[in-house]
């Protein structure tokens, strides 16, 4: 439901947005919506004028209206998807950055449309991925550098002025798919669109062979990440034990997907 969906009421009232985010996140649903009914528009309304050209010129053959009828419905029954993301264009320009005008410079005005779709949504370092119970598609370890008590910080040791703590973060994750989409490739035909998207996925596939020639090309392997990174915190008195882990038995804590052995 559109009115259900954008909500504006949740973000505004009196005339005024209630925050800056709460702005933000008004205008994003209502651009989403109308980006929605857009594409669905141009997209369904070309191809059903494409189909019917197609009809029209091949009304006296029924085996090529009959064909133009399969290809609109197994372009439709792919499950279309919308191009949200990243449109660039590219033009011509002089030195000053200034776009040449079509009668100055004809030349080809390029526009790039690309899709970043993943698997899943949201990495998730509390819950196992469907697919996999022993998979968790991130993971996150803490470690307290410098004990329950931190460092009492000069020129006393008691009281002391403030405390000091470090922590080591270590986070490791994957998406199980990635695709990246150029919408506007033309290198792959399509009958009723002119051309097909072109796809990068990265997916575990092993075993990928050339569709061609039938000869191996190697193995597709999904998109792993890990990096450690830090964190330090400095408190005035007043805690009688200084700062540091809120588990005093063990300095390291870990989330479940490095539990999983």
């Amino acid at each position: 439901n559109e009115t259900r969906y954008v909500d504006k009421e949740r973000y505004f009232s009196g005339g005024l947005y209630n925050s800056t985010s709460a702005k933000l996140i008004s205008i994003v649903r209502e651009w989403y919506v109308d980006e929605v009914k857009y594409q669905i528009y141009e997209k369904f309304t070309s191809g059903s004028d494409m189909i019917n050209g197609e009809i029209r010129k091949n009304f006296s053959e029924p085996d090529k209206v009959m064909q133009a009828n399969r290809d609109g419905a197994k372009l439709l029954s792919k499950g279309m998807y919308l191009p949200f993301g990243l449109t660039m264009r590219a033009y011509h320009t002089d030195d000053e950055g200034n776009v040449y005008p079509d009668e100055e410079l004809e030349a080809w005005n390029e526009s790039v449309t690309l899709v970043v779709n993943q698997e899943p949504d949201y990495l998730s370092d509390n819950k196992p991925h469907p697919s996999n119970p022993r998979l968790y598609t991130l993971k996150v370890r803490n470690n307290n550098l410098l004990g329950q008590t931190g460092i009492h910080v000069l020129p006393t040791l008691n009281p002391w002025i403030t405390t000091f703590n470090l922590w080591s973060i270590d986070v490791e994750g994957e998406f199980v798919k990635f695709e990246l989409i150029d919408a506007d490739n033309e290198v792959h035909p399509n009958p009723i669109f002119g051309h097909e998207a072109q796809v990068y996925v990265r997916k575990q596939d092993f075993g990928v062979m050339d569709s061609i020639t039938g000869l191996p090309i190697g193995n597709n392997m999904p998109i792993k990440f890990n990096f450690t990174t830090g964190t330090f915190i400095a408190v005035p008195p007043g805690k009688l034990i200084g700062v540091g882990d809120k588990n005093s038995l063990n300095p390291i804590e870990e989330s479940e997907g490095y539990k999983v052995k």
